[in-house]
């Protein structure tokens, strides 16, 4: 049996991408914040994330951001919540 649960409220710019369940059924929504931070390290992004209200993406979350909303991306690397194999100044790409 599917329920319908309420998606949360977006602020102006925002962008819904979708929820992830984790194993202990906890639901955690990803929303795209609006603007961007181009050309910043690891550190920046992730404590311009925190002043938003957010975080970065995870690399699960960017996967989503890829196969649905590709259209607001450039083709670039982009910053996630983990290092790329241990190197802050790395972006997975």
């Amino acid at each position: 049996m599917a329920t319908k649960r309420k998606l949360p409220a977006l602020k102006k710019g925002e962008v819904y991408v979708g929820g992830t369940i984790g194993p202990d059924g906890r639901v955690t929504h990803t929303i795209l914040l609006p603007g961007e931070k181009a050309d910043v390290n690891w550190k920046d992004a992730m404590a311009w994330a925190k002043k938003e209200g957010g975080d970065l993406p995870t690399r699960i979350e960017q996967a989503m951001l890829w196969a649905h909303h590709r259209k607001l991306f450039q083709q670039r690397a982009y910053w996630s919540n983990e290092t790329y194999a241990g190197l802050s100044d790395s972006a997975w790409s």
